[in-house]
């Protein structure tokens, strides 16, 4: 019997070798991950954005790439104006490749960018396509404001100028236009989609509230091996001094203003700490973003910026604090949670999106409202006076994560899915019109 072949539109490069490698490569993203998976079941097929690369075969799957028309040209009109768009239209691109290929089944990652563009084609020329829900840009769009006024986005310099990514300054409501638009796009075409697969009850729900009649599968994601081989112990723990971990990316929504202003009432009551703060650095826009909104209560001793770290820097950080903390405005499934709870860290995170699907408060972590550092710094005090109530949280992390992102459950799962969707494709209405 012949292999299925099903065609992955990704946001990031997948590289064959890193794919089929045996070693442990910390390098290996999840998505990487996941086709070292499964490449192996059926005929796999990628496709990404490159402004420069062409189609590239290789033994387990051929890479194709979209490149966008004019892209020097789009590229100095961004660096002059800021916000040009770096892609265009690629929908031309996107239908070249799948008369190609003439795929079994189409498998968008994400909805952020534009594949999800090639819904209405698809569905015309009866083509199952599955999308996986990562980040809902059009919940996250709504979010994006929570921590700062409408007038600090307007005014806010997020880019000074003068460099070679920017020749003039650019304000933080040119990412939040883009955003918007992202969003409604988004909004007007995942009314379309057929079938879904995601991994909490919260895109379980958005999913069934853009289309009613849609099929949901539930496929976890595979984290790096790293994470499943190491695991946290308070008796493991070096630093002296109480220290907290964080990982979160350069966005207003992650929560970075929250995490800054717990670290200073923390401060103000005496409690001697450290927080390790990776991904993001002093020139980050997001800090410089919360100095400026908090003023003299942005803390002065407490926080490190770490910067970007590679995997096995980021596990060695994580496994030598105390606690994990995440204090996003709004998530999905977050893999910097996923990772913390899999090393079995005790963690604290926002009650925010699909948050409660993975930690369940007082037995595998401790949830706290989204946007309180009140909240987040009294919680990260009580548990730093119980280390019996820590080590257990973190014990029952690692139970149910171990169990909740298994390799074999998982590619099982997606397995399952591809081929449901081929023998029942009949059964469900794809509607293309807009």
């Amino acid at each position: 019997m012949s292999k299925i072949k099903v065609l992955w539109f990704t946001n990031v490069e997948v590289n064959p070798r890193t794919v089929s490698s045996t070693l442990n490569d910390s390098r290996r993203g999840w998505l990487s991950t996941l086709a070292s998976h499964v490449y192996q079941e059926i005929d796999l097929q990628i496709v990404s954005v490159h402004h420069s690369k062409k189609k590239v075969k290789s033994d387990i799957f051929t890479n194709y790439y979209l490149r966008p028309k004019y892209y020097l040209l789009r590229r100095f009109l961004k660096w002059f104006f800021g916000e040009w768009d770096m892609e265009g239209d690629l929908t031309s691109g996107m239908i070249q490749v799948i008369e190609e290929v003439n795929p079994d089944l189409v498998h968008i990652h994400g909805s952020e960018k534009q594949f999800i563009k090639i819904i209405p084609y698809l569905n015309e020329h009866h083509i199952p396509v599955l999308v996986s829900l990562q980040g809902v840009v059009s919940v996250i769009a709504k979010k994006f404001t929570a921590a700062y006024s409408e007038r600090f986005i307007r005014t806010f310099w997020y880019e000074g100028g003068g460099s070679r990514n920017s020749l003039f300054p650019k304000r933080l409501s040119t990412i939040m236009k883009q955003m918007v638009v992202k969003a409604k796009r988004e909004e007007r075409l995942l009314k379309l989609v057929p079938y879904f697969a995601g991994r909490t009850f919260w895109d379980r729900s958005i999913a069934h509230l853009f289309n009613p009649q849609a099929v949901y599968f539930h496929v976890d994601r595979i984290l790096k091996p790293i994470y499943y081989e190491r695991c946290w112990s308070s008796d493991n723990v070096t630093n002296q001094v109480y220290t907290i971990h964080t990982t979160l990316s350069n966005s207003a929504y992650k929560g970075f203003d929250v995490v800054a202003e717990s670290a200073y009432l923390l401060e103000q009551s005496g409690f001697v700490f450290v927080w390790r703060i990776a991904g993001i650095s002093e020139s980050s826009w997001s800090v410089r973003a919360a100095k400026r909104k908090l003023g003299k209560k942005f803390p002065k001793h407490s926080l490190v910026l770490l910067g970007k770290l590679s995997a096995d820097k980021l596990v060695d950080s994580m496994l030598n604090a105390h606690q994990y903390v995440t204090a996003s405005y709004i998530e999905n499934s977050p893999n910097n949670l996923a990772e913390a709870m899999i090393l079995g860290l005790p963690c604290i995170a926002t009650d925010v999106g699909g948050t409660s699907s993975y930690l369940e408060n007082n037995k595998t972590g401790m949830l706290i409202p989204s946007g309180d550092p009140y909240a987040l710094a009294g919680c990260i005090f009580s548990l730093a006076k119980n280390i019996e109530k820590r080590e257990s949280l973190g014990k029952q992390a690692r139970l149910i994560s171990l169990k909740r992102h298994s390799p074999s459950t998982i590619k099982t799962a997606l397995l399952e899915a591809y081929h449901t969707i081929i023998e029942g494709r009949a059964s469900v209405n794809t509607n293309s019109k807009l």
